[in-house]
């Protein structure tokens, strides 16, 4: 793997390639299909290298294992046609095909083509138009979780001594947050929401119960050009219960701006099995923001102790159970960017869309009221700014970040501890557009 993403970028790219070919000739079944990959990615790089390495890869084709000879097959096909249409291959970038992952899960890639030989049809099969399901998001989660977790015991037993705290925090956080990212570009993919297009960012997941209630559901927030989804994590705790159809019903009488659009239930929640529920919520405005009333609504079953499933000799009957406002912030369409030379930038800005607002915020200190302020803007302390020397008074934040439309916004937040629990804070704003200066600025009142 580590050959074939690097080895092209050398300076002799064509003294690996005879190295990865023995491996093809002196290796185990895994590691020749290893390298048939690892050759296409050079050939996919390199035009100068390409039919040397399609002669080589034709060598496989005769392989005594199947994956071998499907990958040789596959990588001969793909590489012949970028001879005659280099930066298209049935409506696909090759190098992006071969260097980078699948848009889908290869779950979801299998059920699509399944579904697609069993009713063909006129149109080319892409890998563009498939879909994915709640219960296959579901799916992908828990293979992250368990792969993550062998990963974690794997780097344990790979470790001379214990690791530090910091250290695991950092690989833990780090991978964490890949896994969100990766679970929230793929509820796009579900049929209901495909027309949202592209991500802009999303929320750290928030609590809508008590950490000891009956029922546990927290919400991600995940932004897109027009559109919001929310994405609710359920659980049920009581044993003897099994929720069916349950959604989460808003009110969002408190936030202007916003429309439901679309909504996925979760058709059943056994006891201790976390499971998922959505919403999608049409814009009206750019950047709607207050607050959205939620309640949790479902169908009660018994549960047949000898099946674990629903006692089918009771209907069940329909009951809700009240849960926390979800806000809609600023911070929600802000992200956070880390820039160089912040001072250049800001002079670069000029001060024709400059905000600046004085507020009066009630914290313990300095850093408390730091933390907050960067949360709610959803903007990247920039310049090692966002921790305030020991006894001081008086700190100056200097914060970036990219709004919604593109626009890069930049803030100078002066703080001043004065009586009491009494923080004084001047904000200052700027970016390209006044109107969103002003949207910042005002936001935090």
């Amino acid at each position: 793997h580590l050959l074939g993403a690097e080895g092209p970028l050398t300076s002799e790219p064509s003294s690996y390639i005879r190295f990865i070919y023995n491996r093809v000739v002196l290796e185990n079944a895994t590691v020749r299909a290893s390298a048939v990959s690892a050759l296409a990615k050079f050939g996919v790089q390199l035009p100068t290298l390409r039919v040397s390495i399609i002669t080589l890869l034709q060598r496989c084709l005769h392989d005594n294992d199947d994956e071998v000879r499907d990958r040789a097959t596959f990588y001969c096909k793909l590489l012949q046609k970028m001879e005659t249409s280099p930066d298209d291959v049935l409506g696909l970038n090759p190098v992006d095909l071969v260097l980078k992952p699948l848009p889908v899960p290869l779950m979801a890639l299998e059920h699509a083509v399944q579904q697609y030989l069993a009713a063909p049809s006129e149109v080319p099969f892409s890998v563009f138009n498939v879909t994915m399901s709640a219960e296959m998001i579901a799916a992908e989660r828990k293979a992250a979780q368990e792969q993550s977790a062998a990963a974690g015991r794997r780097n344990a037993d790979d470790d001379y001594g214990a690791p530090t705290p910091s250290k695991a925090a950092g690989k833990s956080a780090g991978a964490t947050a890949a896994a969100a990212a990766a679970e929230a570009d793929l509820i796009s993919k579900m049929p209901q929401f495909v027309h949202v297009g592209q991500r802009f960012g999303s929320s750290k997941p928030i609590a809508l119960t008590d950490p000891e209630t009956e029922y546990a559901v927290t919400c991600t927030k995940h932004v897109y050009a027009q559109h919001t989804i929310l994405a609710f994590d359920l659980k049920n705790t009581l044993e003897d219960q099994l929720l069916q159809n349950a959604c989460v019903q808003l009110d969002l009488s408190g936030c202007t701006g916003v429309e439901l659009e679309a909504e996925v239930p979760c058709a059943k929640l056994p006891y201790d099995v976390p499971s998922q529920a959505y919403v999608c919520l049409r814009r009206a405005e750019a950047a709607p923001t207050g607050s959205i009333g939620c309640t949790l609504k479902f169908l009660v079953r018994e549960v047949d102790a000898s099946t674990g499933d629903a006692d089918p000799s009771t209907a069940g009957y329909e009951d809700e159970y009240a849960l926390e406002e979800l806000e809609l912030t600023a911070a929600d369409y802000m992200k956070p960017i880390m820039i160089a030379d912040f001072r250049g930038n800001w002079e670069g800005l000029g001060n024709s869309g400059e905000v600046i607002e004085t507020f009066s915020l009630t914290y313990n200190g300095l850093l408390d009221a730091i933390k907050a302020i960067v949360d709610f803007l959803g903007m990247e302390v920039c310049e090692n700014t966002g921790t305030p020397a020991d006894g001081a008074r008086t700190h100056t934040v200097l914060l970036t970040g990219v709004f919604l439309t593109g626009v890069q916004v930049l803030a100078i937040v002066n703080l001043r501890v004065e009586a009491g629990k009494s923080v004084g804070m001047r904000l200052s704003v700027r970016s390209a557009d006044k109107a969103i200066s002003q949207f910042v600025a005002s936001c935090v009142a």
